[in-house]
Order: structure tokens, then sequence, then C-alpha cells
């Protein structure tokens, strides 16, 4: 009896240690993180617009360049200024970068002529500086853009406005959304901005 008292005993005493290696282990195993694929938006959309000094701006014109695309209308006194002031302070972080561009689209084309979005520009940046476009054309061709192409259309008067900024990088790929009211926001879309600025351009 003492012998198998002790043999129990024993394999008792086997099963403690080897449970203990076993946490021991697990505790100190390196975690594994899955990296999420970043989500695909699909390619930025073609398009041919007037800026404000009234030269034709392209999708062409935009190879290889990061750029930055906002929506807006000259005589929104809603969301539309609080846009504007936050892209002014991006465009100041990056206006020394020739390979970022920024462009604030107008969803009322009819009243945002290239004169009056000349004088509105005028409240944002320097009339001298080509690397912010304000931009205007067709109404047609400026909402099914602004819908189908950067997909960030929405019913209301003006029929289309969104508060979301698009960031399409080097290979004319949609890479994000931003709400361009908020600074929190656009501090991350600056963020993405110098990440994408890190890469080599396309070849």
């Amino acid at each position: 009896m003492a012998v198998v008292a002790r043999f129990v005993a024993v394999l008792i005493l086997c099963l403690v240690i080897l449970g203990i290696s076993n946490l021991a282990e697990r505790l100190e195993a390196p975690k594994v993180y899955v990296q999420r694929e970043a989500p695909d938006f699909g390619p930025a959309p073609e398009f041919d617009l007037i800026d404000q000094r009234g030269a034709k701006l392209s999708s062409e014109d935009l190879e290889n360049k990061v750029y930055v695309a906002a929506f807006f209308f000259s005589s929104c006194r809603g969301p539309c200024p609080v846009i504007n002031a936050n892209m002014a302070r991006l465009h100041k972080q990056f206006s020394k970068y020739p390979r970022v561009r920024f462009l604030s689209i107008s969803v009322d084309p009819q009243t945002d002529t290239p004169e009056v979005l000349a004088d509105y520009a005028r409240k944002f940046v320097d009339p001298n500086d080509s690397s912010w476009s304000f931009l205007t054309g067709q109404k047609d061709k400026i909402y099914t853009l602004v819908t189908e192409g950067f997909k960030v259309g929405l019913s209301g008067n003006p029929p289309i406005h969104t508060t979301r900024a698009v960031l399409v990088d080097q290979s004319a790929k949609i890479v994000g959304f931003y709400d361009a009211t908020d600074s929190a926001k656009v501090k991350e879309l600056g963020k993405d901005i110098s990440a994408l600025l890190s890469k080599a351009p396309p070849a």
C-alpha cells in the first residue's frame, strides 16, 4: 500500500509540474496579430473640370500625384467653411510637396463659376498657389463624378453635398474617406498623406 500511495503521489506531482510548465509556455509565447488588408475602394474617377482661373484640370494632370478631393458650394453657411478651413490647414502642411494636390469641387456649379470660385478661394489660399484648385463644370458631370466616381453623394439642396474628403494615392486609387469637419479625422488624413509620400511614385 505504501508503494502504491508513493506512486500516486509522484504521478500527481508530475502532472502538476507539467501543467505549470504548459501554462508558463502559453504566457511567454509571443502574440501573433493578423494584419487586415486595406479596404479596396476602387480606382478614382476620370474627370475634366475648370478651376478658379478658368483653366482646365483633368485627372490626367494628377498622374503620379497624391491628392485630396473635398466638396462644397460657395453660398454654403453650414459645414463648407469648416471643411475649407480644415483643408487650408492641411494644405499649409503639404504646400511645399509637389506630389500633393488639393481639389475643392463645387456641387453647385451653376452658381459657382470660375469668377465666383476665384473670389471664394482667396479666403483660403494664395491666388498664385496652383497646388489647391477650386473646381466647377457641367452639372450632370459633377453629380455623376461625386455620386458614382468618388462615391460620396448625398441628396439635399443643393442636390449633392457631403462632408467627406477623399484621399487618392499615386496609382489613382481611392484609399480613404475622412470627415473633413472633424479635426481629429483631418489629422488622420494628414498622417495618411505622409505615409503615401514615403512610398516611391509609380514607375
